[in-house]
C-alpha cells in the first residue's frame, strides 16, 4: 500500500464515564495529537435496569467528529474507535439496534453468576478461556438475556461489543477483534478462538457470534448520511484498533524490542500492571494472584493484573471540587498533586470498606482510618499521601508476583496514564521498587488507537515501528532508584501486608 503524507486521523477513546475526540496530524515521522472534545458518557436507570445512553453517545461522537473536521481544515483521513470491555448491543434480523445496552455495573451481572456458578465453576472458566473470570464478564449479561428474556433473545441476530457496535453504525460492517473479546469468558486466549462449547452448555446461541477479525484493518468507508451531518467527507474511513481500550493502551506503550526485561504500569482510575509474553502464562496459581491473559494488537498478549488506581482520589476530587467551588481537569489534577509529607497511614486498596458506601469518599476513607487504628491528622493532604503511598506499595507486590509467576526479571518499568505525570509519585516508584521508570508517554491508550489506524492505512508495518514513532514523538523521562530514599519503604510494606491480612 502507498504510504501517505500529511494524514489527520481521529481517535475516539471512550470510558466507563466520559468519552474523547482527539485529532492526530501524522506527517510520516511523528504525530502530533491534540484533544478536540471530551464529554460526558453517564449510564441511566430506567425502571430497575441500568441503562447507557447510547444514543446520546452517538451524538456525542458526531459532535467531536464535526469539531475534529474544523479543525483539521476539513481533511479527515480516518477514524480508530476503542471503548471500555464487557457491554455490547444486540441486533434484530433487519440489523437494528434491539435496545440501549445494559451497563456492566447492572445487577444483573451478579443474578446471572449465582446461576452459572451451579453449571459450570469459575475455576473451569479459567481453564477453558485462559483467561480470568470477572463478575462484570459478557457471559453474565448475554446468560441473563437467554434465561430471563427469552421473547428477547430470540429477536436476536448479531451480537456486537461496543466499540464494534458504533462501527457498524458508522459504516454497515459487523466486524470485531480479539482484543474486546478478551474479558467476555466465551473466548479463549490462548486459541484465539470462540467457546462455543460453553455457550452451548448455558443455552445461548452462538450464531448471533459475528467473525474475529484483526486489529489493524480498514473497515469501510463512513455512511453518506453520518459523513454529511459530521462535515465528513464520505471518503473517510474506520479502521479496527484494538477495540478493547486497555489493549490499546499496551498497543501505545513503547516497550523496548522483545519487551521481556521490562513491564508496564497504566496507573489511571484503574491500574493495569503487567507484560507483554511471547505466549500467554498459564502458571497454576496465577488466577490465585487475580492476573489474566488478554488478547493484545492481532498476535501480541497481555499477562496483566489490575487493581484499584487513583478512583478512591479521584472520588475524593469530586467532592473536594466541589465544596471548594472548583474544578480542574485530570491532568492538571495529577500533576499539581503536592508531596510535602509523608503520611503516617496506609489504605488496602482492595478494602471493601471503602466501596459500595453512601457516604462521601473522603469521610469513608477517615472512617477506615479511624477503624484500623492509624495515626494522622487525616486532612487533605493526608488522604491523598497515604492513597498515593499504598498505590506503590500496592505495585511493587504485583511486579513481585508478576515476575515469579512469568519467570522474568524486569529491569525497566514503562509508566503511563495520569499517575505518570506526577514526578513525585513516579519517584516513589522507582525508590520502591529499585527499578527504572520510563514515562512521557501519558497518553497511551490513544497512541496505540493511532498505531493500528497507521498499520491499517499502510504507513507502519509493525508495531515496533510505530512504537519508535511514539518515541520519536515524545520526551521521555527517566527516573532512577535513589539510594538515600526519606521513605523506608520496606518497613512499609511490612506495614501494609499485616494491614491487608488483618483488616479487609
Amino acid at each position: 500500500m502507498r504510504k501517505m503524507k500529511n494524514l489527520n486521523i481521529i481517535s475516539a477513546d471512550i470510558g466507563a464515564g466520559s468519552g474523547r475526540v482527539i485529532l492526530t496530524a501524522f506527517d510520516g515521522k511523528i504525530i502530533k495529537s491534540k484533544e478536540i472534545y471530551r464529554f460526558i458518557n453517564n449510564s441511566v436507570y430506567l425502571g430497575d435496569t441500568l441503562y447507557w445512553d447510547f444514543l446520546n453517545l452517538m451524538l456525542e461522537l458526531k459532535n467531536g467528529f464535526r469539531k475534529a473536521s474544523e479543525a483539521g481544515d476539513g481533511k479527515i483521513d480516518n477514524i480508530g474507535i476503542d471503548t471500555w470491555g464487557a457491554d455490547f448491543g444486540l441486533l434484530d434480523s433487519y440489523g437494528d439496534l434491539l435496545a440501549n445496552p445494559v451497563s456492566y455495573r447492572d445487577n444483573r451481572t451478579n443474578i446471572a453468576e449465582k446461576h452459572i456458578n451451579k453449571i459450570i465453576d469459575r475455576d473451569r472458566l479459567n481453564d477453558l478461556n485462559s483467561s480470568l473470570t470477572y463478575t462484570y464478564c459478557t457471559l453474565f449479561q448475554l446468560y441473563y438475556i437467554f434465561k430471563f428474556r427469552s421473547e428477547f433473545a430470540r429477536l436476536t441476530r448479531t451480537y456486537l461489543p461496543i466499540p464494534n457496535l458504533i462501527n457498524y453504525l458508522l459504516t454497515g460492517e459487523k466486524v470485531v477483534d480479539q482484543s474486546i473479546l478478551s474479558g467476555s469468558q466465551f473466548f479463549n486466549i490462548k486459541e484465539r478462538r470462540y467457546r462455543k462449547d460453553i455457550l452451548k452448555l448455558l443455552e445461548i446461541d452462538s450464531h448471533i457470534l459475528p467473525e474475529i477479525n484483526n486489529a489493524g484493518k480498514t473497515i469501510g468507508k463512513l455512511k453518506k448520511e453520518f459523513a454529511r451531518s459530521a462535515n465528513l467527507n464520505d471518503s473517510t474511513t474506520i479502521s479496527l484498533v484494538c477495540s478493547h481500550d486497555s489493549a490499546s493502551a499496551v498497543t501505545g506503550v513503547p516497550l523496548d524490542t522483545g519487551g521481556l526485561d521490562c513491564c508496564y504500569i497504566n496507573s489511571g482510575t484503574w491500574s493495569v500492571i503487567g507484560m507483554e509474553p511471547e505466549k500467554p502464562v498459564l502458571a497454576g496459581d496465577i488466577y490465585k494472584y487475580n492476573f489474566t491473559n488478554w488478547a493484545a494488537f492481532r498476535d501480541r498478549n497481555m499477562f496483566v493484573k489490575i487493581i484499584n488506581g487513583f478512583y478512591f482520589i479521584q472520588e475524593c476530587k469530586k467532592i473536594w471540587d466541589s465544596e471548594d467551588n472548583k474544578k480542574s481537569n485530570y491532568s492538571e489534577f495529577y500533576n499539581n498533586i503536592t508531596l510535602t509529607s509523608l503520611s503516617k497511614s496506609l489504605i488496602n486498596l482492595e478494602s471493601s470498606a471503602l466501596v459500595g458506601q453512601d457516604k462521601k469518599m473522603p469521610a469513608a476513607i477517615r472512617d477506615y482510618l479511624k477503624n484500623t487504628s492509624q495515626i494522622g491528622d487525616f486532612s487533605k493532604n493526608d488522604l491523598i499521601l497515604a492513597l498515593l503511598q499504598s498505590m506503590v506499595l500496592e505495585y511493587r507486590i504485583a511486579i513481585g508476583e508478576l515476575e515469579r509467576l512469568s519467570k522474568a526479571k524486569f529491569k525497566k518499568i514503562y509508566m503511563v496514564g495520569g499517575g505518570s505525570l506526577n514526578r513525585i509519585f513516579c519517584q516513589w516508584i522507582s525508590d520502591c521498587l529499585a527499578k527504572e521508570v520510563y514515562t512521557g508517554y501519558p497518553e497511551s491508550t490513544i497512541n496505540g488507537n493511532i498505531l493500528a489506524q497507521l498499520f491499517a492505512l499502510g504507513e507502519i508495518k509493525s508495531i515496533e515501528e510505530g512504537r519508535e514513532i511514539i518515541r520519536d514523538s515524545h520526551e521521555e523521562i527517566v527516573y532512577y532508584p535513589e539510594s538515600l530514599s526519606e521513605i523506608d519503604w520496606s518497613m512499609l510494606l511490612e506495614k501494609y501486608i499485616k494491614l491487608k491480612n488483618s483488616y479487609k
